[in-house]
């Protein structure tokens, strides 16, 4: 190789300007990519600073060959006062970029680094999701989460973007989630990712600078994103190891005992509170997966009511009444809020004002309950106990999880994983413990901490620990947008809505209701969320909880919509759970969990795969795959998502499945055979479905020759 080019060994080649680092040749899966005319002074690197658009500019640099293969790339930018190193490396599938990018200013500094790739992308196709594409035209921007969007850091939820043309090729870039690297992909005339970066003295483990890791990588275009994402699932395996043998429902707070015949509605996943422990002998023979119950995100105190005042007619408390009072609680051991207060004035995140960020809303009559999202990061010491978090999670969690004393806890139950945690913490007294680069809060630009970031090291503590001992951990409230929990995860859910109820009160400016998920987004109908929850989970087992909050609401709910709910679930293979009522079920819904739960077990077990090798000739009806027909796995799943009746077929290309002699295809529900056509390497299945309906159909197994 020579200075300034990289290579894969499938066919991505990019070849630099040594004396500019101008981009001048580009190749993606052996098939040449247009760039567009540039200048020698064209940067491929550049930084912004916040705010201030006179110190822009582009990162002059130099390219040089440090080994076979692998480039050094250097420079500054005298207008924006900050130095650039980057080591680019040609891997088998992937170039990959490890970069440091240190402030020269002295100053605490928010800016936002580009790395842009000048691709003539005009009638390519953008990707905002597995199911989404848009058509590129000139002179638009293209991002799938960006400023004008929701939420105080515009992020793009998935670890990668694409851009894709045809069924010749596609470009993708892509960030690890082990530490999680935070990251905007788009394209607006060039192909870019960006990074928001706070530099600040005040991180004492890299002061002034952040270090950074991203990955380009061709792919073939024909399936788009999907094919972009199962190369992301090839160049990280070790993010999505299934390590439970087992899967199905998800049970929340039911003690099993109070459910007749637990069997029929396929519950595998108990989440058993400090209060059902009588539960846990019972699942352990069962075969049963119990965790036991933490939420370390948050925590809260209550702050009563004026005796004036009545709670419907209670103003809600301003932000800095709320930190007065928990700073009057924290002073007072006699009181019953004291510890945490003073957990929460240890290792709250703050706003860049000082405040805490807080939920309030108004608790039983009594006061007004304020939740505080918290990372925790498992290096701050919490001044009461004398202990971090995770010492003190040592001792009170982890010996019940091993213990054989009341049966046998199969891991950690983490609930409200992501409650709150794309929020920034400005607060510096935490920067020293800080791990990877800091961001910054978007409209202040002050520079901070994710709280996610800080919550996935905690969460990471805890997983090696229980890793060491064999057990496993779960959470709820994940994924929604920080994909990067699905890592540390064996089993993932989230709480669902069929109408979600208008939320507290909560602080004005940077309050939970503006960074956190929207209404829609716990809705179990929205798709967007569904394809993400079992994109970042790949084959590990999701959950669904659909909380119904009384059997009377439940029966209200309805077959009719139970049914759809089922046949959603299916589709994705996700378990269907129910939050309160199946001990109050009625047969009815019974008899659908024994129809629907074997299925999506088989569906689940199998594997999904992103790359379908199918489609069907009737845009309502889509289709993903499951499984493997050398295993004799092989199913898929159909839907129709439109508000008719829909005819079509569903044509499966046997050559790129490998499918050999089998049987007939079957109906996964009924078990019956299903009338299908061969030609050449296609084989084609008729299908006929209602509005919200889902089949499964098994593709056989072999035959023998005769």
């Amino acid at each position: 190789m020579a200075r300034g080019e990289i290579e894969t060994r499938d066919g991505l080649y990019l070849r630099f300007r040594a004396f500019s680092g101008e981009m001048l040749s580009l190749m993606g899966s052996g098939e040449y990519v247009p760039l567009a005319v540039t200048t020698p002074d064209y940067p491929s690197f550049s930084v912004a600073d916040h705010g201030e658009p006179s110190r822009t500019g582009s990162i002059r640099v130099k390219v040089s060959e440090l080994d076979r293969n692998v480039q050094a790339i250097q420079g500054r930018s005298d207008e924006s006062e900050v130095e650039l190193t980057c080591r680019a490396e040609g891997l088998d599938d992937a170039v990959r970029f490890s970069l440091r990018v240190a402030d020269t200013s002295g100053d605490d500094r928010a800016v936002t680094l580009r790395f842009q790739i000048p691709v003539k992308a005009e009638g390519w196709s953008w990707w905002d999701d597995l199911s989404t594409a848009r058509t590129i035209s000139k002179g638009k921007r293209y991002v799938r989460y960006d400023r004008d969007t929701k939420g105080t850091f515009p992020l793009f939820w998935y670890p990668l973007g694409a851009i894709s043309e045809g069924r010749e090729r596609g470009l993708a870039f892509a960030v690890p989630m082990d530490p999680p690297t935070l990251a905007r992909v788009g394209y607006d005339g060039d192909f870019f990712i960006e990074f928001d970066l706070g530099l600040s003295r005040a991180t004492s483990k890299f002061p002034g600078r952040a270090d950074l890791t991203f990955y380009l990588y061709g792919f073939h275009g024909e399936w788009g994103l999907r094919s972009a994402m199962k190369k992301y699932y090839d160049l990280f395996p070790k993010y999505f190891i299934r390590r439970t043998a087992r899967e199905g429902l998800w049970l929340a707070r039911t003690p099993t005992h109070k459910i007749e015949d637990p069997e029929d509605f396929g519950i595998t996943f108990h989440q058993a509170s400090s209060v059902m422990t009588d539960s846990v002998p019972l699942d352990n023979a069962m075969g049963l997966y119990t965790f036991l119950y933490d939420e370390p995100a948050r925590v809260g105190v209550i702050i009563p009511f004026e005796k004036d005042q009545e709670e419907e007619v209670a103003a809600r408390p301003s932000d800095e009444y709320v930190l007065a009072k928990l700073k009057e609680y924290a002073a007072d051991p006699s009181l019953d809020e004291h510890a945490s207060a003073v957990r929460v004035l240890d290792l709250a995140s703050h706003k860049p004002d000082g405040n805490p960020y807080v939920y309030v809303e108004a608790w039983r009559e009594v006061g007004w309950r304020c939740l505080f999202s918290s990372g925790p990061d498992p290096e701050v010491v919490v001044s009461e106990s004398g202990e971090t978090v995770l010492e003190t999670w040592r001792k009170s969690q982890l010996p019940r999880i091993l213990s054989l004393h009341c049966g046998r806890y199969d891991g950690q139950y983490i609930d409200s994983a992501e409650w709150l945690s794309d929020t920034v913490n400005c607060r510096k007294d935490h920067f020293t413990y800080a791990d990877h680069s800091l961001g910054f809060h978007e409209a202040t630009g002050t520079p901070g901490i994710y709280t996610g970031v800080t919550r996935f090291k905690y969460l990471k503590a805890v997983r090696r620990e229980l890793l060491c001992a064999g057990k496993l951990m779960m959470a709820n409230f994940t994924p929604i947008r920080c994909g990067f929990f699905a890592t540390l995860l064996d089993v993932a859910g989230t709480e669902v809505w069929h109408r979600r109820e208008e939320r507290a009160t909560e602080s004005t400016g940077d309050s939970a209701s503006e960074t956190g998920p929207t209404v829609s987004e716990y809705d179990w109908r929205n798709l967007q969320a569904m394809y993400y929850r079992r994109a970042m989970m790949y084959q590990k087992p999701y959950c669904l909880l659909l909380q119904i909050p009384t059997a009377a609401k439940l029966r209200e709910f309805g077959m009719e919509r139970l049914v759809t709910y089922m046949n959603l679930c299916a589709f994705f293979a996700m378990y269907p759970g129910l939050g309160h009522g199946l001990d109050q079920a009625p047969d009815p819904y019974r008899d659908l969990y024994r129809k629907y739960m074997p299925v999506i077990r088989s569906l689940g077990l199998a594997g999904w795969e992103p790359v379908t090798h199918a489609a069907t000739d009737e845009p309502s009806l889509r289709v993903e795959r499951y499984g493997y027909w050398s295993q004799g796995t092989l199913h898929f799943a159909v839907r129709n998502f439109g508000d008719q009746q829909a005819e079509g077929r569903l044509t499966v290309d046997s050559a790129a499945l490998r499918i050999g002699r089998s049987q007939k295809p079957r109906d996964a529900f009924t078990g019956r055979e299903i009338e299908s056509h061969e030609d050449g390497g296609s084989l084609s299945v008729p299908i006929s479905l209602a509005p919200g309906g889902t089949a499964v159909i098994h593709m056989g197994c072999f035959t023998s020759a005769g």
